[in-house]
Order: structure tokens, then C-alpha cells, then sequence
């Protein structure tokens, strides 16, 4: 558990050291790709470091809530939602942060709302998926390009409303073993 809880924190905060930029072969408001090798200290645990890679995609409009998917053998698919656009700057700079289960309500364009178990990072405002089932319900709005609402903690609904799959998105598709059909 205490592994899970620590990758939580690689993986939302991973991808803040790919920030926005500008990069000839992806569209302004597409997707990104980065293949990544994680390493969790689980200092002060029972339980041994954690190194594992991950592969990445990340929406890449900055001026949009953000999008990141996260594929690895030991954690399988995640997606981490951040509330803000990243051009608004995080809170407090990702620094003294704390993760908390909490449940909020997941509404997908043409279903019923859920409500769902989320790993919440408060200070930075966002969210992760706590289940690979809630997990492939976004993933799957990517797929059938719809959008979703998501109730943010302590806070308003946030309108998701992801780009069209491109040669990025597909290219993560096809090499994450959970999307893939692989595992």
C-alpha cells in the first residue's frame, strides 16, 4: 500500500519535469509522449525502493486543464488530472504536499454520473485515479473523443475536454500493455 501511495507521488509529479513547450512534430493542442524510468525512496518503510519505468502522455494545451496517462508493468494505467491550466502556475510549486483519498463524482458525456476514489494532491490541485476501472473510463472518452467533468475536491465541477487522438496517442496506445490488449 505504502508503494502504491509513493509511485502515486512519482507519477503525478513526474511529468511536471516535462513542462509545456513547443515541439515541431506534436500540435499545439495534442498530445506528448515521454518514456520514463521512476525511482521511489520508501524511506523510513519495511518495503524495498521502487524502480519502474513508466510511459507517459500528457495533453499539451497549457492553457487547459490538463490530462497526463501514465502506463507501467507495476502500476498499470493511471491518469492524473490537473484542475488548473498550467499557465495559471501550480499553488505552491509542488513543494509540502500531501495525498488523500477522496471520493468526488466522474461525469462522462453520454453516461450516468459516478462517483469515484481519487488519490487528491490539494496543494498543486490535482487528482489521480485510484482504480484501473475509472482509469480506463477516461481513457476511453480519449478514445471516443468525449468530454468529462470531474467535481474537484472542496471545490467546482472541471470541464475535460481532451484533443483528438494524434500519432502520440496512438503510439501510447500501442505500446502500454494495458491498452494494447497485452496484459
Amino acid at each position: 500500500m505504502i508503494k502504491a501511495i509513493l509511485a502515486c507521488f512519482v507519477l503525478i509529479f513526474t511529468p511536471f519535469l516535462f513542462p509545456p513547450a513547443s515541439h515541431a512534430d506534436e500540435a499545439p493542442h495534442g498530445w506528448r509522449i515521454l518514456s520514463k524510468i521512476n525511482s521511489v525512496d520508501v524511506r523510513g518503510s519495511a518495503q524495498a525502493d521502487v524502480v519502474f519505468t513508466s510511459l507517459n502522455l500528457r495533453t499539451t494545451d497549457p492553457d487547459q486543464p490538463e490530462v497526463r496517462f501514465s502506463c507501467s508493468e507495476e502500476f498499470g494505467l493511471r491518469v492524473t488530472l490537473l484542475m488548473q491550466p498550467l499557465s495559471e502556475g501550480l499553488q505552491n510549486g509542488g513543494r509540502h504536499v500531501k495525498a488523500k483519498p477522496r471520493f468526488s463524482r466522474l461525469m462522462i458525456e453520454g453516461r450516468e454520473a459516478e462517483r469515484v476514489r481519487w488519490v487528491h494532491v490539494k496543494e498543486v490541485r490535482a487528482l489521480q485515479t485510484a482504480t484501473q476501472k475509472t482509469a480506463k473510463m477516461i481513457y476511453n472518452a480519449a478514445v471516443q473523443g468525449k468530454t468529462f467533468t470531474v467535481k474537484e475536491p472542496l471545490k467546482n465541477d472541471v470541464l475535460f475536454d481532451m484533443p483528438p487522438m494524434d500519432a502520440a496517442f496512438k503510439r501510447f496506445a500501442k505500446q502500454c500493455g494495458v491498452t494494447n490488449g497485452s496484459s
